[in-house]
């Protein structure tokens, strides 16, 4: 009889945990929607934690929950199925497999052959920081996740780690945490980011400028989080097989579906940074892209070929964690959570502004990265009351919370990257509760 793993364990108890929460009364000051809520949401969340299934079974756990315990409507509960993020996942899924099959990943990979030659240190260096120069162009962490990640599983196997190999995990890892982790400091590069300052100027009347944003946070959490990303992942990864060095021929001429891959990859981006003028949404850009990709005679993807071999999974993870931040405001867990600030934040000083980055990074962990900024900014104005701090001083507080992640679960890209290169998030547990 095989040993019971401690990841399994875990999951089975605080299921049952969860269990008896949702039946048990409500304590004192806790309304009996919050407390259940706080139960149906706990038990998906640990599933993704511990990585015990596959990345969308959990999502699916909470619809099933959230829907037969009729915590919310059904309009809260599947509002991930209308998100913009989850149509940008979609398309995204949709243009990374067009970027293996017609080859054009192979394409980028030579490059990368020719260019990284100094060892895994310089070959991680160079992802992170060339996935770190795409949140410039590409923004959304969920399309930079879904692009590059192909392209690192071919890097990597080009360089001879195979997918069990710890420097594969290390290779996929380096470019999503390139493009993800310093993109928090880029003002439209990510969902948390636009979701805080959305909320703030609805709530607030606050606006925050592109330069002004990046230059209160680019230098040390964009720069410096790349860095000691390369350094733990190195730390971490960098041992098992040695790889082989990749061998280098001669780049053959583009074929035609590289080449209209190609042309729609270029039209797509430069729809995403032209979005000031044609006020289009990301999404929609990159659903344009992916129907060009699947329409027959363009010659890039066959529409029959992709149902067969595509992996919706990514799609379905984000529609349930986006539903998991709906569920958790429509239930009055931020409500809740205002009521007791008092006793959580000292009046100003360094405790308070580690107050609020862990208040952040809590709401966070019970919910995701795009959500806690909606649970938080809202309470950015009490906060600003107890610690005498300015709104924007507080706000800016949330965004050191964003970099600072214990559980990959909290950030969706990386999940998705996670899910697309077919590494289960348990074997990476221990380098995020590291870093």
């Amino acid at each position: 009889m095989s040993s019971i793993q401690p990841a399994h364990a875990i999951a089975a108890i605080v299921g049952v945990a969860c269990f008896l929460i949702y039946l048990a009364p409500a304590p004192d000051g806790w309304p009996p929607l919050a407390w259940q809520g706080l139960a149906v949401i706990m038990f998906p969340v640990v599933l993704w934690a511990t990585g015990v299934v596959p990345e969308y079974l959990p999502a699916l756990v909470l619809f099933f929950l959230a829907a037969v315990t009729d915590i919310a409507s059904t309009g809260v509960i599947f509002s991930g199925f209308r998100s913009q993020a989850a149509w940008l996942v979609f398309a995204g899924i949709v243009i990374g497999q067009a970027v293996q099959t017609t080859g054009l990943a192979r394409r980028f990979v030579d490059v990368a052959a020719r260019r990284f030659t100094g060892g895994y240190t310089q070959l991680v260096t160079g992802l992170a920081f060339t996935a770190f120069a795409s949140a410039f162009l590409v923004p959304s962490a969920m399309g930079r996740a879904v692009l590059l990640t192909p392209i690192a599983v071919a890097i990597a196997e080009r360089f001879g780690h195979d997918r069990n190999s710890p420097r594969y995990a290390g290779i996929v890892l380096a470019t999503v945490l390139g493009s993800t982790l310093p993109a928090f400091a880029i003002l439209p590069a990510n969902v948390p980011n636009l979701v805080m300052t959305g909320a703030a100027e609805q709530i607030y009347g606050i606006e925050f400028s592109y330069s002004e944003y990046a230059l209160l946070n680019l230098p040390v959490l964009g720069l410096a989080s790349v860095f000691l990303s390369c350094i733990f992942i190195v730390v971490f990864f960098n041992n098992g097989d040695t790889g082989s060095a990749p061998s280098r021929s001669e780049q053959p001429a583009p074929e035609r579906g590289q080449r209209i891959l190609g042309f729609i990859l270029i039209t797509t981006v430069a729809l995403w940074l032209t979005d000031t003028l044609h006020d289009i949404s990301p999404a929609w850009v990159a659903l344009g892209a992916a129907l060009a990709c699947l329409f027959p005679g363009i010659g890039v993807l066959k529409a029959d070929e992709f149902v067969k071999t595509v992996n919706l999974g990514p799609w379905l993870f984000v529609t349930g964690i986006v539903g998991l931040g709906a569920i958790a405001a429509a239930v009055g867990i931020d409500d809740l959570a205002a009521s007791h600030l008092d006793t959580l934040v000292p009046a100003g000083g360094f405790g308070a502004y580690l107050a609020i980055v862990f208040l952040g990074v809590g709401a966070s962990v019970l919910t995701n990265h795009p959500a806690a900024p909606a649970l938080v900014t809202p309470l950015a104005g009490p906060l600003a009351d107890i610690t005498g701090w300015s709104l924007p001083s507080v706000l800016y507080a949330q965004v050191p919370g964003w970099v600072v992640f214990p559980f990959a679960h909290q950030v969706p890209p990386i999940v998705v990257a996670l899910s697309l290169a077919n590494i289960p998030v348990r074997r990476v547990t221990v380098f995020f509760l590291g870093y």
